[in-house]
């Protein structure tokens, strides 16, 4: 809750833009990282998969799309993404501690939240919407990885 002092406080910025993976939901650890075990369990069993650690870097270099297509061939990347999806669909990743509280705040004092990811917008969108402030912290513009190359996160 929010101390009626606070609200309507001048905000030195009005518009807050943030990524979804690691910033504000724990993505890679809970959703993105077990997806890509699960591929390789699949997929390519005689693998060991790397350590989240190591995900994380290779997630920056060589970047994802070249790692994972040193690992499988074109017709295991369409299964892959398959299992990438599904993962997506079934679990909702949890929010970093104080991102909902601070979200509550700055929409309060009249804030504006966009999202932008490397997620699909359908991923972010449920994340806010399945957590009890939802009302509260739910962005005002989501721009996901299935927008237009010009239109969306960088790679």
């Amino acid at each position: 809750r929010v101390a009626a002092s606070r609200v309507g406080a001048m905000l030195r910025y009005r518009c807050l833009l943030l990524d979804h993976d690691d910033t504000t939901v724990r993505g890679t650890e809970e959703v993105h990282y077990p997806a890509h075990v699960e591929s390789l369990r699949q997929l390519r069993p005689n693998l060991e998969p790397c350590s989240l650690q190591e995900w994380f870097a290779r997630n920056h270099e060589p970047g994802i799309y070249p790692y994972l297509t040193s690992l499988f061939s074109p017709e295991q990347m369409d299964q892959e993404k398959v299992i990438w999806e599904q993962a997506m669909a079934g679990v909702v990743p949890t929010f970093y501690e104080g991102i909902p509280e601070l979200l509550t705040e700055f929409r309060a004092r009249g804030g504006v939240v966009a999202v932008i990811s490397h997620s699909p917008a359908a991923f972010i969108w449920r994340a806010y919407d399945a957590h009890p402030l939802a009302e509260r912290i739910r962005p005002d513009l989501v721009f996901g990885w299935e927008r237009d190359a010009q239109k969306r996160k960088p790679a």
